[in-house]
């Protein structure tokens, strides 16, 4: 193939990347699969595609965090190829669970699976929601199938009509997302942070949890205000009634704040932390369009994949410090009624507050 040849078959499969992108595809794979990652890389050539391999473009200099997170943002899709040896890649992992979290904020087809050399059931759960390439599949198949992840169609909905995208543990897969790009990031520390907190002029007497409060609604229909939904939960002070960090992300530093949330009761003023599962809005949203069925029975199996899934991961022995710092709170309809949320907010902050006073009694003793 000629390279005039190459160009034009390159705008008519890939997609052009302007000034958004610079690849077409990140390849995340273990390094004893290279000899696959090589032969998709050939697939794509004549089309002119323009790949990202970290042994090959990372930037020197440059911490290996930094350099996946900025690359996976300069590319339009993450190719992942998933096999025994890539469970076993602690930075071919950590690259896929970036692209999940790119995906799930993109609310895009950004990541796209290629199985080699596993079973379906030993996949890891943050992967195994989505539908795959399988590596052994016919070279002329498996060649369009490659094509078609990276032009703009995934090879599932080219290929396979019985594909339904809420069987297949979206729910799981958002529980992955949210732990990763989230609660890993604003839990380390917490308990030292609201201590601080409690410790300014004026909050002497104010009593506050040393932990997270997830709001998760059964219908995942959630409010777009807390305190707009329950005018007993109000924001005291916005510049000292709040947790903030600068984070690493995408190359560049972002700012993560949790706003504190304060609820009278009686003379006792009791702040929490507490949000809604906001990464659970595009379960709702889909359910509002036409181009997918969602009814109310799958909304609620998906939410409660997702708090299933996102326990298991506040269990595991590598996690288990960060589960202590977090307390999910499933609300069914009554619960999640406009009014009704401070109610059900006070209950938990004070069981967790007498908890709090235990443990610490427990520790001067």
């Amino acid at each position: 193939m000629s390279q005039n040849q190459s160009e034009n078959e390159a705008a008519k499969v890939l997609p052009d990347l302007g000034s958004e992108y610079k690849y077409h595809a990140f390849i995340a794979y273990a390094h004893e699969d290279k000899e696959l990652a090589e032969k998709i890389a050939e697939i794509l050539e004549p089309y002119g595609a323009k790949l990202m391999f970290a042994d090959k473009e990372f930037q020197p200099g440059k911490t290996i965090v930094g350099n996946i997170e900025e690359k996976i943002h300069q590319s339009r899709r993450l190719l992942v190829i998933c096999s025994k040896k890539f469970t076993e890649s602690n930075w071919a992992q950590y690259e896929a669970i970036q692209g999940i979290q790119k995906m799930m904020t993109l609310g895009s087809q950004f990541v796209q699976i290629v199985k080699h050399n596993i079973q379906h059931s030993d996949m890891p759960k943050y992967l195994n929601w989505l539908t795959y390439i399988e590596s052994d599949a016919e070279p002329e198949e498996f060649k369009k199938k490659i094509i078609w992840a990276l032009s703009g169609e995934t090879a599932v909905f080219a290929g396979v009509e019985s594909y339904k995208l809420l069987g297949n543990g979206v729910g799981k897969g958002l529980a992955y997302s949210y732990f990763f790009s989230y609660l890993s990031v604003i839990l380390p520390g917490l308990a030292d942070k609201v201590e601080k907190h409690l410790k300014k002029p004026g909050y002497e007497n104010v009593k506050m949890p040393k932990k997270f409060f997830l709001l998760v609604p059964e219908t995942a229909d959630l409010p777009h205000s807390i305190v707009k939904h329950d005018k007993q939960i109000v924001i005291q002070d916005k510049e000292n009634d709040q947790f903030s960090q600068m984070v690493q992300r995408g190359g560049s530093e972002r700012p993560y704040k949790n706003t504190i949330l304060t609820i009278m009761d009686g003379p006792q003023k009791y702040q929490v932390l507490a949000e809604y599962a906001t990464v659970l809005l595009p379960i709702h949203e889909m359910s509002q369009t036409d181009m997918i069925t969602i009814t109310d029975r799958d909304k609620l199996f998906q939410v409660q994949e997702f708090v299933r899934e996102l326990g298991t991961i506040l269990l595991h022995p590598k996690y288990a410090r960060l589960g202590g710092m977090v307390e999910i709170v499933p609300l069914n309809e009554e619960e999640n009624r406009e009014g009704n949320l401070a109610g059900v907010l006070l209950e938990k902050i004070k069981a967790s507050v007498l908890e709090d006073g235990v443990t610490q009694m427990s520790v001067d003793d």
